[in-house]
This record gives C-alpha cells, structure tokens and sequence, in this order.
C-alpha cells in the first residue's frame, strides 16, 4: 500500500470532557448553611453540583439527580425538599449567575 493509500480524506478530530472537581472547603448542616453557602459559593460550584451531577446521574435511578437534592435527602431526611430540589429543570437555563446578591 502506498502512503497515498494511506492518508484519510478529511482530518478527524477528537473532542473528550472531563469535570476536574477540588474542595472549596464549604459545608452545611442546615437549610440556612445552605443558603448562606450558595451566597458564598463560585458559579462553578453551582454548576458541578447541580448540571454536572445531573449529567452524572442515571435518568431512571432511585437517587435524587443533584448533590443539593441528595443532601436534602439523606442530612436532612426532608424528602419533599430532595423532590422540589431534584425537578429542576435545565434544559433552558442559560446562565448561573446571580442577580442583585440573591442566589438561585
């Protein structure tokens, strides 16, 4: 064969993801931890605990789809706070940033 032969008609191109997590040091032990935190936290923050652990979730899985959710249920044993926290929807969200120092 020669190297002519050889050589692809168009180049490829190979594209890969990967979530890189680190500590920030913050923790909660109540809903007011919580909300605190989320005032304080990075948008970056937000983002892995809630679209990448989504993404990280089986769609038909027992667990709740997010940390924020998976923390309601199991620190706090509140299972309505873990469903409203794990039905958010992200398909049409655009931005995590904050608007007038309120977190979302």
């Amino acid at each position: 064969m020669t190297r002519a032969g050889r050589l692809a008609k168009s180049p490829f191109e190979i594209y890969t993801l990967a979530h890189v997590s680190r500590r920030g040091g913050q923790a909660a032990a109540t809903l007011r931890e919580l909300a605190h935190g989320l005032e304080t936290c990075s948008d970056q923050s937000i983002y892995h605990h809630t679209i990448v652990a989504m993404k990280n979730n089986p769609v038909l899985s027992e667990e709740p789809s997010n940390d924020f959710a998976r923390w309601a249920q199991s620190s706090l044993k509140r299972e309505n706070l873990a469903a409203h926290l794990a039905m958010a929807d992200i398909k049409d969200c655009q931005t995590i940033a904050r608007s007038a120092g309120r977190a979302l």
